[in-house]
């Protein structure tokens, strides 16, 4: 059966970015043959990023449900919020009468399926490392939560940031050289509270 899903991005969308051009060939590598899909851009206020600071994220809130009720009466079947912050997921869910699906609750709860005990690869600043362990919280997830859930995906420095938007221009590379070693590093750690939990208890 045919559906409709309607993305739903803050901040403005350039299909000519690297960025743009990485997230539409996953989402075409994914997605059923069956299912359409198009991308609302829900344009920020003032400022660069908007989900990386605190007030950024407040000001993209309303944008975005603006956006979902929008795509409602457009014909989606369903939305997808396009941002591992979630902003504004719970507000969405109350306005429009179809699903609304948060990338970080979902991955969340899928990484709840695949193992033990889970944490995040992060974007490298506090505000954001500091928002994922919010959402632990928020979707009591916490006791299947490493240890100082949050890794930064590149060491934390003025300089991180553009060093991680570099990522997109060779995402298998930024993968191998950045997003392994950090999801190792969070492996460590819960192995690590594992044995010395193991050590207690003995």
């Amino acid at each position: 059966m045919k559906k409709t899903i309607c993305i739903l991005h803050p901040g403005v969308w350039d299909e000519e970015t690297p960025y743009s051009r990485t997230f539409v060939e996953a989402l075409n590598r994914i997605k059923n043959p069956d299912t359409e899909y198009f991308i609302k851009a829900c344009p920020p206020g003032p400022g660069r990023y908007p989900v990386i600071d605190y007030f950024m994220n407040a000001l993209e809130i309303p944008k975005l449900c603006t956006g979902a009720m929008e795509a409602e009466k457009e014909g989606a079947d369903a939305i997808v919020l396009a941002c591992t912050d979630d902003p504004g997921l719970r507000t969405l869910r109350t306005l429009v009468d179809i699903p609304v699906v948060g990338e970080m609750e979902s991955a969340m709860h899928l990484a709840c399926m695949l193992g033990h005990k889970f944490g995040l690869v992060s974007w490298p600043t506090r505000p954001f490392m500091h928002r994922g362990e919010n959402l632990i919280r928020l979707y009591g997830l916490e006791g299947k939560a490493v240890s100082h859930p949050t890794e930064p995906v590149v060491a934390l420095s003025p300089t991180a940031e553009r060093e991680a938007r570099r990522g997109f221009l060779d995402p298998a590379v930024f993968c191998r050289d950045y997003v392994v070693p950090a999801a190792n590093r969070l492996i460590n750690r819960g192995l690590t509270l594992s044995s010395c939990t193991a050590r207690a208890s003995a």
